[in-house]
């Protein structure tokens, strides 16, 4: 029996529920868990890449607590959390921590709390924990239509048999992360035994499909779980006082042995065939042995890490994207100045994640700002500047993420190289603040200034209002001839007024086919041309020579039927 909106019909499943919410204080529950994930990935037109498996086992205790008076909270708690990989074991001491969920009284998880210093990836890897638990709860009331997990918000379809309900994931309707464009559910089947409290044992598994927001690389990835409720009560949960604010968290150092250990795993793994392994799974394998990854440093370069090897693992470092392969990144960005290819790799690398930058990749990056990159690569140090400009875009406003706006402002209007001064220009228009309006508002209307083309660039780039009327202002004046090209670029950048439109298609008819070509370019960009605009192309399609203009005239028009 299927059920998206309609009322629960199975009184044994109910019976089950209806006592839940009575329980709460007797809830005290620890289970034992397994995971398993296969994954695989595809480059487009590329084969997908041989599967990569990794298990995951823990304990998981539950226990009621309260938050500012409120009852409806639970604190969480893995303990004995390990990867398993054939007949080797690794702990994962980053899923230890308590932290706490609230759950509304159908069961959907509403909130999280953790302690202040966690970073958001780490968060975001103990939520994932936390969803295993959200079930419904409420008696005589519907099933939801909707439920949201660590990827976002999917539509879901339960149903009741005997004493079990099941569930299947049917699409996701919202994503969480912007670099996913799209992922589509190929297969999910979860079930459960509902008791008094929470469940006997639950199990499950899905198969989904996520896209980059690219459209680059599509990773296929088949999770299945097994929670067991156990007889055993022995984590330290359960001593832990049921108010949070009393909550004293304390991360468990690893001992030297545990270290010794991790080292060995993790060269074990680097001096496997890396490039038969995709960056999405190796990042996962990494994730475990996140704490030894400085001792990485030393073995880019060498001999027996290929070329297909050392890109992979890098990439794999960037999706992995936490404080310590950050700053791995940065360290192997500044330490390998005679070998720019590997500079290249570890700079894009950094620029893949989302999660907030840690305070020792803040201070590297703005030390590397502030003197400059050190490369045997002219252009490498131009790249630097663009791509901390577009890391800032994406990592988030914060204390620690203005400090490298600062620092990119102070390079922009102090720096006493031209070279470094324009690279900076050019990364304020990648960081899309409107804060920097003013310094490239300056530059932009020196008038042949060395900087005035770089500065109106990324005025285009930056993407807000109030450049655009900087930049259909400077329209609106006389324009140099070594910089309209530019202009015409940056204002294609935004959608224009026919007002607009009318000004840009005077240079359609410049001698100039570079100045021709940009102004044709910018009015192809525009959802809908003005009639000005489409009878002047019209009539320009009958005089051009060069085939380039007169196909980018065509496809312009053609475009703007649609």
């Amino acid at each position: 029996m299927m059920r998206n909106s309609a009322y629960l019909t199975n009184l044994l499943a109910l019976s089950f529920i209806a006592s839940t919410m009575d329980a709460n204080a007797y809830c005290e529950r620890q289970y034992d868990l397994t995971v398993t994930t296969i994954s695989s990935f595809s480059m487009a037109g590329k084969s997908a890449s041989s599967p990569s498996s990794l298990k995951m086992e823990a304990s998981i205790a539950l226990k009621q607590v309260q938050v500012d008076g409120e009852n409806n909270w639970w604190g969480l708690l893995a303990s004995n959390v390990r990867s398993v990989q054939a007949t080797t074991e690794t702990p994962l001491p980053i899923y230890q921590i308590p932290f706490a969920f609230k759950q509304s009284a159908s069961g959907q998880i509403e909130q999280f709390w953790f302690p202040n210093t966690l970073p958001s990836q780490q968060q975001m890897m103990l939520k994932g924990l936390a969803y295993y638990f959200q079930v419904p709860k409420l008696k005589d009331a519907p099933f939801p239509e909707f439920e949201s997990d660590t990827t976002g918000t999917y539509q879901v379809t339960y149903r009741t048999d005997d004493s079990r309900i099941s569930y299947q994931k049917q699409k996701y309707i919202k994503l969480l992360s912007p670099s996913t464009q799209q992922v589509n559910v190929l297969d999910s089947k979860h079930q459960f035994q509902p008791d008094h409290c929470w469940f006997e044992e639950k199990s499950g598994r899905d198969t989904l499909e996520t896209f980059t927001s690219s459209g680059a690389i599509s990773l296929n990835t088949h999770q299945s779980y097994q929670l067991t409720k156990s007889s055993l009560q022995t984590s330290p949960l359960f001593s832990m006082s049921n108010k949070l604010d009393e909550w004293q968290v304390v991360e468990t150092a690893l001992t030297a042995q545990d270290l010794k250990k991790l080292k060995q795993t993790l060269f074990e793994l680097i001096r496997s065939d890396l490039s038969n392994i995709d960056a999405h799974s190796l990042a996962m394998r990494l994730r475990p042995l996140d704490p030894v990854l400085q001792d990485l440093l030393p073995i880019f370069g060498k001999e027996y890490l290929s070329d297909a090897a050392q890109s992979r693992l890098l990439h794999a470092l960037g999706n992995l994207d936490s404080a310590n392969s950050q700053y791995l990144l940065v360290n192997v960005l500044m330490s390998y100045s005679s070998r720019p290819e590997i500079q290249f790799r570890s700079l894009r690398a950094l620029a893949y994640g989302d999660a907030a930058l840690s305070d020792q990749t803040v201070d590297s990056l703005t030390n590397a700002l502030q003197n400059g990159l050190e490369t045997s690569e002219v252009e490498l140090q131009n790249n630097f500047y663009l791509t901390v400009g577009s890391i800032v875009r994406h990592r988030g406003k914060t204390k620690r993420i203005q400090q490298l706006h600062d620092a990119l402002a102070i390079v922009a209007t102090e720096s006493n190289s031209l070279d470094r001064k324009k690279a900076a220009i050019g990364a304020l228009g990648n960081t899309n603040d409107v804060q920097h309006l003013g310094i490239l508002k300056k530059y932009a209307q020196e008038m042949r200034s060395p900087t005035q083309n770089v500065a109106i660039k990324a005025l285009g780039r930056l993407n807000k209002p109030e450049a655009k009327i900087v930049l259909v202002d400077m329209l609106n004046h006389e324009v140099p001839k070594q910089t309209v090209t530019s202009l015409l670029k940056a204002v294609g950048d935004y959608q224009l007024s026919n007002e607009t439109q009318n000004k840009v298609v005077q240079y359609v008819e410049s001698d100039s086919e570079i100045t021709k070509q940009a102004a044709i370019a910018a009015l192809a960009k525009q959802s809908a041309l003005s009639e000005t605009a489409r009878d002047s192309l019209k009539q320009q399609i009958t005089k051009q020579s060069d085939r380039r203009t007169m196909q980018l005239i065509v496809n312009t028009l053609e475009r703007s039927k649609l």
